[in-house]
């Protein structure tokens, strides 16, 4: 895995927000791991994959459940 630290800019773009501000709140609401280091926010790309994973939402259904479904 991946142990870079991510600036601002660079963890928006990982998580499609569309602006610095929605993760500056997430980081004051200690919602998503972070690190302050010399004053500059930074977010570890394995801690933020791992953070992700807590989010998944299970399929309903396979990829080949929906495959047989579309071909009868």
């Amino acid at each position: 895995m991946d142990d870079r630290y991510l600036t601002v800019d660079e963890a928006c773009a990982l998580l499609g927000l569309r602006s610095r501000q929605a993760l500056y709140a997430m980081t004051h609401d200690k919602a998503i791991p972070h690190y302050k280091v010399g004053g500059r926010l930074r977010l570890k790309l394995s801690e933020l994959h791992e953070w992700m994973r807590g989010y998944k939402v299970p399929a309903s259904q396979t990829a080949d459940d929906i495959c047989k479904e579309v071909r009868v």
